[in-house]
Order: structure tokens, then sequence, then C-alpha cells
């Protein structure tokens, strides 16, 4: 097969002729350069759900996590019981004790610096004329010191033993002392109450005593504490309806009027009925007293 000639000009367009009879397929062309990706499709319908898959390989072992936090303290528990004393072990022998090194030579002492050259003597002075001193002659000059011998080399220092065997565990020391107690447990719930008992058997009736004389009559009347915490219970009954209804209220003037009213009379009543201070008071004094 040729290669293909250059496209001509392109003619008119003719009439559309019958269709002709299918011709016989082709060679298969040459695969053309892949064309450029398509526009993403609409999502599918989700598919059913395949077979699980077989078990996958064991993995390799990861690394050790970090430590955790040490956790609280739990409640220190009840001591155990003692257990039987073991037997008593065999005294081990003493070891050997390791040779002594050998003990490192001393080094030299340094050797004394030369001494310095003395200075020379400063020349004596003319003997003058009675009366005048002679010029002191000039002090000679001070030899330098000389340089400080070096410090010897450190002897060597002997190598250290072998350490001795191990000996044999001693024997077991005596038992410590008895520990603290420990921190008491937490109190527990309250159990529930039992049954009530079986009531005791009735005691047998005491003999009636004999009648007592009648009491003065201001016995029976209540005492001014308790006439007045009735005024005081009158006078605080108040709610908003006393405002409102004035049914409630004029039951409320009405009953702090009562209280009001047995007060004063109590009192009148008490003040009346205590006897008076005579001389013929069995004790001198009388017991009663007006509280007018």
């Amino acid at each position: 097969m040729g290669p293909a000639g250059p496209p001509g000009e392109r003619g008119d367009k003719g009439v559309k002729g019958p269709v002709g009879p299918a011709g016989e397929p082709g060679d298969k062309g040459i695969k053309g350069p892949a064309g450029p990706p398509g526009e993403q499709g609409d999502k599918g319908v989700k598919g059913p759900a395949g077979p699980p898959g077989e078990q996958g390989d064991k993995g390799v072992k990861g690394p050790v996590g970090p430590a955790g936090e040490p956790g609280d303290k739990g409640i220190k528990g009840p001591p155990g019981e003692q257990g039987i004393k073991g037997d008593k072990g065999a005294a081990g022998p003493t070891g050997e004790q390791g040779a002594k090194g050998v003990q490192g030579s001393t080094g030299r002492p340094g050797e004394q610096g030369e001494q310095g050259p003395t200075g020379p003597v400063g020349l004596r002075g003319e003997i003058g004329l009675p009366g005048e001193r002679g010029v002191r002659g000039v002090q000679g000059v001070r030899g330098e010191p000389g340089l400080p011998g070096a410090q010897g080399q450190r002897g060597v220092i002997g190598e250290t033993g072998a350490p001795g065997d191990k000996g044999l565990q001693g024997l077991q020391g005596p038992r410590g002392e008895v520990g603290a107690p420990g921190i008491p447990g937490l109190q527990g719930a309250q159990g529930p109450q039992g049954p009530a008992g079986r009531p005791g058997p009735p005691g047998l009736p005491g003999t009636q005593g004999p009648r007592g004389a009648a009491g003065p009559a201001w016995l029976d009347q209540p005492s001014p504490a308790i006439l007045v915490r009735n005024v005081l219970e009158a006078a605080t009954n108040l709610s908003p309806m006393t405002v409102i209804d004035p049914r409630v209220g004029y039951r409320y003037l009405a009953t702090l009027t009562s209280r009001l009213l047995k007060l004063q009379g109590g009192l009148v009543l008490r003040t009346m009925i205590t006897t008076p201070e005579t001389e013929h008071s069995p004790a001198g004094k009388s017991k009663m007293h007006s509280i007018a």
C-alpha cells in the first residue's frame, strides 16, 4: 500500500446516490494518539456489596508505644499471712583478698638553681677633715635568685588486684518491726432496718390513788406566755387576701381583737387571784407574785 497523496480541493456536493453494498473490511489501521480525557460521567447506582475478601497476611509488628502514666495508688491491702520460716543456710566462705598492687616509685627532687654572683662592694669614701662626715659608699647590686627546680615525674600506679570470689548468701536477718496500721476504709452503707419486734405483754394495772383536793380556779387559765403567743400568731397571720377580700380582713381583725381581750382578761384575773403578802404566811413571803 503506497503513501497517501495530498488532499485535493473539495468539490461540490453531489446528489446522494443509492446505498452501495457493504465493502470488505479494510486492514486495521495504526493506533491513533490518545484523545483528551472526557468529562466525568454521572455517578452510577451503587452496586451490591461484593463477597468478603480473603484475610490478608499478618502485618509487621509496630514499635512499642510510650509508657502510660502511672495509675493512682490503690488502697493498701490487708497484710498477708506470715510465711513459714526457711531453713538456716550454711555460712559462706570468705573470699580471698586480692594481691596488693606494687607501689609506684617516688619522683626525683628537682635540681637546685645556681646562686647568683654577689655584687661588687662600693668604694669607701676618703677620710676628710675632722668634723665633716665622709660620703657613704653606694650599695652593691643584689644578685638575681636562681630558678626553681622542675617537679619530678609521678611514679607509676600499681595494677589493681583481681576481685575475690563472691561469698554465699548470709543468714536471714531478724524480722522487722510491725508496720504502721493502714488507712481505715470507708464506712459501708447502712443496712436495711430490721423487722419490728413483738409487743410485750401488758403490765398489771396499778392501784388507783386517792383523789386530790380541788385546785384554785386560775390554774385552768392559760399562762401569759401562751396568751402572748396567740396574739402574735393572730397578728402575723396576714396574706394578700386580707386586703383584697373584706371578709378575710374582718375575720383577721375579729381574731386579733379576741386574742387581745383574752390576754388582758388573763392578766387581770391573775392579778386578782394572787394572794398578797401577809404576816401569817408560813414562810414569811408568798410564793405567788403579781405580774401586772
